[in-house]
């Protein structure tokens, strides 16, 4: 502690300050969105969404922290963690949830059968730049439909300071923040 009065008045004003700024961020902002999202998937009514989706619909979740599970109070959705699987995976992970373009899906009473194409959801930052091809359509065969975002959410992982610089991490974290539940399903041509 500093040993003059004025001096130790600065010091915890600054300590207080920096304590309140970072309570705020860690504490509401960074990762904030995870507990809303997860209530709203919960209080989700699937087979109000059109196309109607399964009421034990699959949900993944990538680039965030563990969802608590425990949110759902018994909703049918099935939550799959991908926190920090490499890009290339998550995608082969999207692929095996939705189905391929090269099977053919067939029909059983009108159904789909087990190994047919299947709409899923996927919760991801918005922050993220990988997926925006695919978010904005010009990714052949995919079909991103965003669902609903949880804008109190930064996403700090996607701080790059070195490739973007101070002005365009913040201006992507801040002006991008948010964790979106997207649909996700694929367009095969027949």
């Amino acid at each position: 502690m500093p040993r003059s009065r004025r001096a130790t008045r600065i010091f915890v004003i600054a300590w207080v300050a920096f304590n309140a700024l970072l309570a705020t961020l860690m504490g509401v902002y960074h990762q904030g969105g995870v507990v809303p999202m997860q209530l709203h998937l919960g209080a989700l009514d699937a087979s109000t969404l059109t196309p109607a989706l399964p009421l034990n619909t699959t949900v993944l979740w990538w680039r965030t922290y563990s969802p608590p599970i425990w949110l759902l109070d018994g909703s049918a959705l099935q939550t799959v963690d991908l926190m920090g699987m490499p890009f290339p995976q998550f995608l082969g992970a999207i692929q095996n949830y939705t189905g391929s373009c090269d099977e053919k899906p067939e029909t059983k009473g009108g159904a789909l059968a087990a190994g047919s194409l299947q709409d899923i959801l996927v919760v991801v930052p918005h922050s993220g730049r990988e997926l925006d091809l695919y978010r904005r359509g010009e990714v052949p065969g995919w079909r991103w439909e965003e669902v609903w975002t949880a804008w109190r959410h930064f996403n700090l992982d996607d701080m790059d300071w070195g490739e973007d610089g101070v002005v365009g991490t913040l201006g992507r974290v801040v002006g991008r923040r948010g964790l979106t539940a997207w649909r996700v399903g694929r367009e095969c041509q027949s």
